[in-house]
């Protein structure tokens, strides 16, 4: 049976111990040193000075590993979990295992120096945390006045956190591996650069977002 959002986040057990203490990972500290010219301590006082966001306190995020390539390991499981939710009236997904919760979209500090889809970045348990502007990526209109993205998920991939703003979550889904098309970039050209791939639900294709590659743009030199 699918679970909804609530259910699937209640179940989960993160990390108590890693909670962005132990100094910033080399992800966040090339983020930093890319948009904000500095490094090592005065990075973190940098992050020190951000008003720190509130998400849920029994969602402590895992170790930020740099090294793992969820996108292959996706590709080999029998069947794949993603978290659904809606940007406009279009559902997208995103894969359960980058998802550490939701928290409602505040206002970002913003960077002079950051690609127009990162809308800036908040503090997130001591985490340097970029905000992804997902419309931008895809090319999509922007919301009506007064009506911004509500909510964010926030992610772990490459050895940093980010959040991806979205209207609203949905549902949860579990795709059977066969029924997944990869490599779809030629066929939805630059509106595809940030989609992994794509699946059938009720004769609709719904795309599953690539983390893996906005944080892989954000960061090459």
């Amino acid at each position: 049976m699918v679970k909804s959002p609530i259910e699937y986040f209640e179940s989960q057990t993160f990390d108590a111990k890693a909670t962005g203490t132990g100094g910033l990972s080399p992800a966040e500290q090339q983020f930093m040193r890319k948009y904000l010219g500095v490094d090592g301590s005065a990075s973190a006082a940098i992050l020190e000075s951000i008003p720190e966001a509130k998400g849920d306190p029994d969602s402590a995020p895992h170790d930020l590993d740099q090294d793992v390539s969820y996108e292959a390991t996706l590709r080999e499981e029998p069947q794949v979990q993603l978290v659904g939710f809606n940007m406009d009236s279009q559902l997208f997904t995103i894969p359960t295992m980058l998802v550490q919760e939701v928290i409602r979209t505040m206002e970002p500090s913003r960077l002079p120096m950051t690609p127009s889809y990162v809308s800036g970045i908040i503090n997130l348990r001591g985490r340097v945390t970029p905000m992804i502007r997902l419309r931008d990526l895809l090319g999509s209109t922007p919301p009506p006045r007064g009506q911004a993205d509500r909510f964010t998920i926030i992610c772990r991939c490459q050895g940093l956190q980010l959040g991806v703003q979205i209207d609203s979550v949905r549902s949860m889904y579990r795709i059977n591996q066969e029924d997944i098309q990869w490599n779809v970039e030629v066929e939805l050209g630059i509106n595809g650069d940030c989609i992994a791939g794509l699946f059938k639900l009720n004769d609709k294709l719904v795309p599953i977002i690539s983390v893996e590659r906005i944080v892989e743009t954000m960061l090459q030199e």
